[in-house]
């Protein structure tokens, strides 16, 4: 799952840069082709390969245009792994992962999204693009909590509150304006066209699963809408709802972390939240930082992870931890000024190397470094599986 995810989540870059050069006319071979939907890999693999020079001297693809491409075949081999038996012919009939939807159009002031539907899994998948443009950027540094209804209802001995603490820039982005303190107003917000495009897809797939993923900013909206739809009480909507991110940055506060865990504890939630060691932006925002003081007075506003983290380290070990469900205010103190301690130490410690240029930091946040230590890894992961890890804490340590 986390392999065809993170690869997902790498190809939806490239996927948005050829289909505005195609807008641009700079492709050939069939180039109105990646405009038109639904695409599979093996039509995006054939644009590339007949591309390859013109997207190596593009400065979107330039050098990364091989690993986008080994991405793509990576992803198109493992699909085409996933075949049925005709029960007529008795031949085998491969189903590949399409994308049906994807919406690119206002991609500099609007957040960029695809939804692809892959029968051999019978899973349908909506993936959201990282950072790129101003906008994205914008909307990451509006680094601080606001508010928006609780979807949860309280129970199993948790009382929930009437709204829960998000990120400032991921709400309005995911939102707009439809989804405000005081309630809901009738704008169309991205999340309500993905939400109807998802739904269309599960008339026609009514047994298929939903999975959400999305690198950096993308990991982010992912969890967000899949927390929203994870609440979600319309029948339609299959249960639980998967969410697999990488590399994302903290989403919520304290309130919006006991809203999640309460939909972990019914069942309808799972969430994987892959994290190399020491990428500093699945350690943002991190105003608890700042000082004791305010974590001590400010509990509520100390932004915080949510769901299982992988943790991938360089030399190709890993670790998996779950975010305490404790509510006591002192306990979460404690916790809090551990952590922010143990994360300082570590701060002071790694920054002559960075200084001296041997820790490459951006490069820690890059797909491809994912990707080489989750390879680095995968003998080690191949028994893990996501179902299993919420069924048994087994493996899953604790922290804060």
């Amino acid at each position: 799952e986390s392999r065809e995810m993170l690869e997902g989540s790498i190809l939806i870059y490239a996927f948005a840069d050829l289909r505005a050069l195609a807008r641009e006319g700079v492709l050939s071979d069939d180039e109105q082709r990646m405009l038109k939907l639904p695409v599979d890999a093996s039509h995006v693999i054939n644009v590339v390969n007949s591309n390859l020079q013109t997207l190596k001297n593009h400065a979107n693809f330039g050098d990364q245009t091989d690993f986008y491409l080994s991405a793509l075949t990576s992803l198109h081999q493992a699909l085409r792994s996933q075949s049925v038996v005709d029960v007529q012919t008795g031949e085998a009939v491969y189903h590949f992962s399409q994308v049906v939807y994807f919406d690119d159009e206002n991609s500099q002031n609007e957040l960029v999204y695809g939804i692809a539907v892959n029968s051999a899994r019978k899973r349908i998948t909506v993936c959201f693009r990282g950072s790129v443009t101003k906008t994205d950027f914008m909307t990451d540094a509006k680094g601080f909590l606001t508010e928006i209804p609780n979807p949860v209802v309280s129970g199993a001995g948790i009382r929930q509150s009437s709204t829960v603490s998000v990120h400032h820039g991921f709400r309005d982005y995911l939102f707009g304006s439809s989804r405000l303190k005081r309630g809901w107003n009738t704008e169309e917000s991205k999340f309500d066209k993905i939400t109807k495009q998802m739904l269309a897809l599960l008339e026609e797939h009514p047994d298929f699963k939903i999975y959400v993923t999305g690198h950096s900013l993308g990991g982010a909206l992912a969890t967000l809408f899949a927390f929203e739809t994870a609440a979600s009480v319309d029948p339609r909507i299959p249960k639980p709802v998967s969410c697999i991110t990488i590399a994302s940055p903290k989403v919520g506060g304290l309130t919006f972390r006991r809203a999640f865990q309460a939909l972990e504890r019914q069942g309808v939630m799972r969430c994987l939240r892959i994290a190399n060691n020491k990428d500093l932006v699945t350690l943002l925002p991190d105003r608890g930082s700042l000082s004791c003081l305010y974590i001590m007075c400010c509990q509520s506003h100390v932004f915080r992870h949510v769901g299982i983290e992988l943790k991938l380290y360089k030399n190709g070990t890993y670790s998996l931890s779950r975010p305490t469900e404790t509510t006591s205010y002192v306990g979460l103190f404690c916790k809090d000024w551990s952590k922010q301690a143990m994360n300082g130490v570590g701060m002071v410690l790694t920054l002559p190397m960075m200084v001296a240029g041997q820790e490459d930091f951006l490069n820690y946040h890059s797909c491809m470094e994912y990707l080489a230590r989750l390879q680095k890894c995968s003998d080690k992961t191949r028994g893990l599986y996501l179902n299993k890890l919420y069924e048994s804490n087994a493996n899953v340590k604790t922290t804060n």
